[in-house]
C-alpha cells in the first residue's frame, strides 16, 4: 500500500466517531458512506440505518468489467498501437492493430 492510500485509510478510521455522533444525533433515513468507509456496515447496523455505499468507480469501467464477467470468451477488444516515443519501431508506426482481453479472467 502507498504512502498516500494508507493515510487515507487511516483517515477514514480518524473520521468514524464524528460521523457516528452526527447519525446517533440526527438519525437520518439513509447513510451513505464512501467505500473507504470499511466500519459503515457495523454502524449502520447499529443505529438501525439503511445503507448505500458510494463507489466512485466510473460508469465505463463498471460496464467493462461486466462485460468481461458475462462473455469472458467472447470478448475481443481492439486497439490501434500507439507510437511509444521511447523507442519506435516500424510496426507501431504503421497502425497495426492489436487484440486484446483474449484469455482474461476476472473474478
Amino acid at each position: 500500500m502507498s504512502t498516500t492510500a494508507a493515510k487515507i485509510h487511516m483517515a477514514t478510521h480518524f473520521i468514524q466517531p464524528q460521523i457516528e455522533a452526527v447519525l446517533k444525533e440526527s438519525h437520518p433515513n439513509v447513510f451513505i458512506p464512501d467505500i473507504l468507509f470499511t466500519w459503515s456496515k457495523d454502524l449502520s447496523k447499529t443505529f438501525q440505518i439503511p445503507r448505500l455505499v458510494f463507489n466512485p468507480i466510473p460508469i465505463f469501467d463498471m460496464c467493462m468489467i461486466q462485460t468481461i464477467k458475462t462473455h469472458p470468451r467472447s470478448l475481443s477488444l481492439r486497439f490501434r498501437a500507439v507510437p511509444d516515443s521511447r523507442s519506435p519501431s516500424p510496426s507501431h508506426s504503421t497502425g497495426e492493430t492489436l487484440v486484446g482481453f483474449r484469455n482474461i479472467k476476472v473474478s
